[in-house]
């Protein structure tokens, strides 16, 4: 159930569910992604996936 509503776990499956949340975003699903993060490291990673 988490997964319907959070990117967790390894930064391969972060990156893996982020793409589910950017098709969503392309499809006029999801207009804004809540973020929270305790690690900078994730929000880095996140913002290169979606910035490019």
């Amino acid at each position: 159930m988490i997964d319907e509503f959070a990117l967790v776990g390894s930064n391969d499956r972060i990156r893996y569910r982020l793409g589910a949340w950017k098709e969503a975003g392309d499809r006029g699903q999801v207009g804004t992604m809540p973020l929270g993060v305790h690690d900078a490291e994730v929000l880095e990673l996140v913002a290169r996936e979606i910035l490019g």
